[in-house]
């Protein structure tokens, strides 16, 4: 069994993050939310957010490589089943199916 995190940042952004906080398990990337959107777990921030997030110097869309102002729902736990393709959310069991491409196959380092 592993751990990793799921990021929606780009994967330099990402690096620099997981780097920076000194993580010692892999961090992801999901960019664009693909895997966040398919598990139906994302957030659209007020666009009343975006000042408070530049005046932190958070610039979402350098980090995330979109200006969609969405996120994943923090927090959340996901145990990922590859060989049955079941996720078991914080909050619900998600069946993908049998036979499909695994739903990490997009992610990057």
């Amino acid at each position: 069994m592993a751990l990793v995190a799921i990021s929606p940042e780009l994967p330099d952004q990402a690096l620099t993050t997981a780097n920076k906080t000194d993580l010692d398990f892999t961090v992801l990337s999901d960019v664009g939310n693909k895997l966040a959107r398919q598990l139906d777990i994302l957030f659209q921030l007020p666009d009343a957010m975006r000042p408070l997030f530049k005046g932190k110097g958070i610039d979402l869309k350098e980090r995330n490589g979109d200006d969609s102002f969405q996120v994943p729902f923090l927090p959340r736990s996901l145990w990922i089943a590859t060989e049955q393709s079941v996720i078991l959310s914080s909050t619900r069991t998600i069946r993908i199916g049998w036979n499909r491409q695994p739903l990490w196959s997009g992610l990057t380092l």
